[in-house]
């Protein structure tokens, strides 16, 4: 079965992206779990924003829907782009053996342009570019980019907080 992969990345004491993976036919109930979280004049659920009562609440409710994340990490680039660069193209590669039909990032101007490049290539050896859809979107304009984005977040912070966020994380790969 085919997935949508919903990704947000964490530079705190080095650089990582999580990947969360969602049934299609599980992402209108996810949004509306994520809507449910939000705040009144909320435009999204940005998980370092909130106090530490908030986010406790939304892993629970994130626990409590299923979801799952794959963290990719870099720990030996040197640069955060070396980084960026290595686990996008690990990233693509993964989504596309899984038969990933969607793959959305959130939008950063800065690195769309590098990412779509990696994405092209990685896709064009695997043969599949007609395969996965790729996209990259502001956070407020998918919701579900709150998912990873407290799953990374609270893998990052490490100590209790990746306690708690350990249970969500189905992997780690070390990547670089």
């Amino acid at each position: 079965m085919s997935v949508h992969v919903f990704c947000d990345e964490s530079k705190a004491g080095g650089y990582r992206l999580a990947a969360v993976p969602v049934k299609p036919c599980d992402v209108a109930e996810l949004r509306s779990v994520i809507g449910g979280l939000r705040l009144p004049g909320q435009r999204r659920v940005h998980f370092s924003s909130e106090r530490d009562g908030r986010r406790r609440k939304i892993l629970k409710e994130l626990t409590a829907a299923g979801v799952s994340a794959v963290v990719y990490d870099a720990p030996r680039a040197r640069t955060e782009k070396e980084a960026r660069d290595a686990i996008i193209g690990q990233l693509t590669d993964d989504v596309t053996a899984m038969g990933a039909a969607l793959l959305v990032l959130e939008q950063d101007d800065s690195i769309v342009a590098s990412d779509k490049q990696i994405i092209i290539e990685r896709l064009d050896k695997a043969g599949s570019r007609d395969l996965l859809r790729y996209e990259h979107l502001r956070a407020h304009a998918e919701p579900l980019l709150s998912v990873p984005d407290a799953l990374v977040w609270a893998w990052a912070k490490a100590g209790n907080w990746r306690k708690m966020v350990q249970p969500l994380i189905s992997d780690v790969i070390v990547v670089g």
